[in-house]
């Protein structure tokens, strides 16, 4: 399985415009048409935001949505696609103000709503228990097949949360 991703900005130099993930995405497809591949299927993923799904990428086997923090601009999204393969919600615990803050003035996509953020910033374990929140609400809608959880550096509270929900 491979997550095809456009990624960071280079640091140093520019970025080749021959490699995108559209690119990449067919590349993969006629690497596996092979026929020295018929036993060795590949799946591949691709990331979406939450804006007008590229036709193109109905094309990939999997989709990763781009964390958020609103829930019901990710459920108007989710309502409007239509992919036939398994798709994933991305969820992001916040683990300070400090970093809520750096990630919205970072990433103009990327909208944390006021009162998380005021939440946050009164209550170290905010961020923790919104991002379990947004979890267990999300596989109530089951329109998502799962999520892609990054945890940061709170692994164990979430677990701690989550794991009694595990059936």
């Amino acid at each position: 399985q491979f997550l095809l991703v456009y990624g960071d900005s280079p640091v140093a130099g520019a970025r080749t415009g021959e490699l995108t993930v559209r690119a990449m995405l067919e590349e993969l497809r006629t690497f596996a048409a092979r026929p020295e591949m018929a036993d060795r299927p590949f799946r591949a993923g691709v990331t979406t935001r939450l804006t007008t799904f590229a036709p193109w990428k109905r094309h990939a086997d999997f989709l990763f949505v781009q964390v958020g923090f609103d829930f019901d601009d990710l459920m108007r999204w989710r309502e409007g696609l239509t992919f036939d393969g398994p798709i994933y919600a991305g969820v992001m615990v916040l683990a300070s103000a400090a970093m809520a803050g750096k990630l919205s003035g970072q990433l103009s996509e990327v909208r944390i709503p006021s009162r998380l953020l005021d939440r946050i910033a009164t209550d170290p374990a905010a961020g923790v228990e919104f991002a379990c929140e947004h979890v267990l609400a999300l596989r109530e809608t089951r329109m998502f097949d799962g999520v892609h959880l990054i945890p940061v550096s709170r692994y164990r509270e979430v677990a701690a949360i989550l794991e009694p929900h595990v059936s």
